[in-house]
C-alpha cells in the first residue's frame, strides 16, 4: 500500500534536496544558479514567502544516519505552492510539481514536504519576489 499523498506508487529515490539552510546556503540540486531562492516545492522561480520550520533530518531506508538530508529552517514557496502547502494539500502540490517539471517529485522531496508540515513553526513570512531574504542572514 502506498503512503504517498495522492496514492501513486513510489517513484525511485533520487538525490534532489530541498529547503534553505540557516547559513544562507540554498540546498537545491536542480540547477540552482541564482542569488534568489527558488520554490522548495516545485523548484520554480518567483518564491515570495517561506514557511519557518524546526530543522529535521530525512533518511532514505538505504542511507546511513550521516548521509541524511537536513531540512533547513525555511521552506520557500511561490504563491501557488505556498497556498497549497498552507492548506495541507500535498496531493495537489505533487500535481503542481509534475505540471512544472514534467515528472513526479522524488520520494525524498515528498518526505521533506511532510516533515515541513509536521515541523512547521507558524505562519508564512512574505517578502517581495525578486529579493533574497537569505542575504546577510545571521546563522
Amino acid at each position: 500500500m502506498s503512503d504517498r499523498p495522492d496514492g501513486d506508487r513510489p517513484n525511485l529515490f533520487d538525490t534532489r534536496r530541498f529547503a534553505g539552510l540557516a547559513g544562507g546556503e540554498q540546498v537545491l540540486n536542480v540547477g540552482f544558479s541564482s542569488d534568489l531562492p527558488l520554490c522548495d516545492f516545485c523548484a520554480g522561480t518567483g518564491a515570495s514567502m517561506y514557511f519557518p520550520v524546526r530543522e529535521f533530518e530525512i533518511l532514505h531506508p538505504q542511507m546511513r544516519a550521516s548521509h541524511g538530508v537536513v531540512s533547513g529552517d525555511r521552506f520557500y514557496a511561490d504563491p501557488e505552492c505556498g497556498e497549497l502547502f498552507d492548506a495541507g494539500q500535498l496531493g495537489a502540490l505533487r500535481k503542481r510539481y509534475v505540471a512544472v517539471n514534467g515528472e513526479p517529485p522524488s520520494d525524498m522531496a515528498i518526505a521533506l514536504w511532510r516533515g515541513a508540515r509536521e515541523h512547521r513553526q507558524g505562519d508564512p513570512a512574505h517578502f517581495p519576489a525578486g529579493t533574497n531574504p537569505e542575504k546577510d542572514r545571521k546563522a
